[in-house]
């Protein structure tokens, strides 16, 4: 066995421990309980494994690319690939499972937009990541179906194609649209809400007093 081989089995043996004492504990198992426990262990641990072992493929990649000057577009590409791979492990923070519901088309720009609304926001917990995709997954949603309602709709010479037998359609269309600027403008309501700071204020009366506390006291 080669030093590279060996150094290679050395890097990878402590993820196999992990799977070993796993499948130990799931063959060793004496209850249903002890079964149950086995397998959620082992379901929880396979997860962490494959991110482990993507991570350690990212380092490879890298190592790989400064090793030496040749076929350095495929060491590149495969960088990229390794990339790809292990961001997938933080989909929902870093904008990926975003980008994978879109046309390839609005994915860099909904890089753009996405990076612009949480710096915008503040965004720091997963609830406004999920707002923000959901806020950008709308937006993309309304501007993608109004351009293929135009397509459909108008002619080369810029009328209006008047056509019963795509009605359905164009109204299937328009209501997708319209359903999508809802869910923006509701999204965008709510963060801007949020962010607003809270306003105090103070009324003196002749019977009381209302302050931020909302506490009332009786003059004499």
């Amino acid at each position: 066995m080669s030093k590279k081989q060996s150094k290679s089995i050395t890097k990878v043996s402590p993820l196999i421990l992990k799977v070993d004492d796993s499948y130990r504990a799931v063959r060793e198992a004496k209850s249903q309980n002890e079964l149950k426990t086995a397998l959620q262990e082992l379901v929880n641990q396979a997860s962490t494994i494959e991110e482990d072992l993507e991570a350690e493929k990212l380092q490879q990649s890298i190592l790989k690319l400064h090793e030496s000057p040749e076929d350095k577009e495929q060491k590149i590409a495969n960088l990229v690939k390794s990339i790809h791979n292990y961001s997938r492990f933080d989909a929902i923070e870093n904008g990926v499972y975003l980008e994978s519901t879109l046309h390839d088309i609005d994915r860099s720009l909904a890089r753009k937009l996405r990076n612009d609304l949480v710096q915008e926001h503040k965004v720091k917990s997963l609830s406004d990541n999920l707002l923000i995709d959901l806020l950008a997954n709308a937006y993309f949603r309304a501007m993608r179906t109004s351009s293929a309602y135009n397509v459909i709709v108008q002619t080369k010479e810029g009328g209006v194609l008047k056509d019963k037998k795509i009605a359905p359609l164009l109204k299937e269309l328009n209501r997708t649209i319209q359903s999508a600027n809802q869910q923006v403008l509701s999204v965008l309501a709510y963060l801007k809400q949020r962010d607003q700071k809270p306003i105090k204020v103070n009324i003196k009366t002749q019977g009381a007093y209302i302050a931020q506390n909302q506490q009332f006291n009786k003059t004499a």
